[in-house]
């Protein structure tokens, strides 16, 4: 049977965190539930879904709010980056969300912005979730990692050459399926 659950994946997830525990606490629940905070949730609550580049007192915010949502139990920030409004932000902005929960021992995971040929590709989004984990100094964890269409099928040598690159170089990443 299900003993844990982790939801909060691919950008997504209940805020206030703390909030959400003390409903589960409240209502009685089964399993062990931990949590990740969606970096489009955070976004939305400081600049809604609009289509640009957070500025440097947006960062502040989700910053802050990144250390408050970890100090009420997060396990650290999940992105979806080809989601909206994720995807209209750039690596900076998820740098520094990363590097504001580094010290209380946050986890990076990411459903990344490309898995196909489109776009940024699915290398380089690959390497921007390995950047984001080697800059902010966190662990990078890459959500159901896949090749994403006849395009990039032949592409899963150098994805997993460059993320063994990145582990050799002290990097910590994990993938799940």
């Amino acid at each position: 049977g299900v003993t844990s659950m982790i939801p909060g994946q691919c950008g997504g997830s209940r805020y206030p965190i703390g909030k959400f525990f003390a409903t589960l606490e409240e209502q009685g629940i089964g399993p062990n539930v931990a949590s990740f905070t969606g970096h489009n949730t955070i976004r939305k609550a400081v600049m809604g879904e609009e289509n640009r580049f957070a500025t440097d007192e947006e960062i502040a915010a989700m910053q802050d709010l990144m250390r408050k949502e970890m100090e009420e139990g997060s396990l650290g920030l999940s992105t979806g980056l080809y989601y909206v409004p994720g995807c209209f932000s750039e690596s900076r902005e998820v740098i520094a969300i990363c590097k504001a929960m580094a010290p209380m021992g946050g986890i990076y995971t990411t459903h990344v912005r490309n898995e196909n040929k489109e776009g940024i590709g699915l290398y380089n989004s690959i390497v921007e979730a390995l950047e984001v984990g080697r800059l902010a100094g966190v662990p990078v964890n890459v959500s159901h990692i896949k090749c994403l269409g006849k395009s990039v099928w032949n592409r899963s040598d150098s994805v997993i050459n460059v993320i063994e690159q990145y582990q050799k170089d002290g990097v910590k990443v994990t993938a799940d399926q």
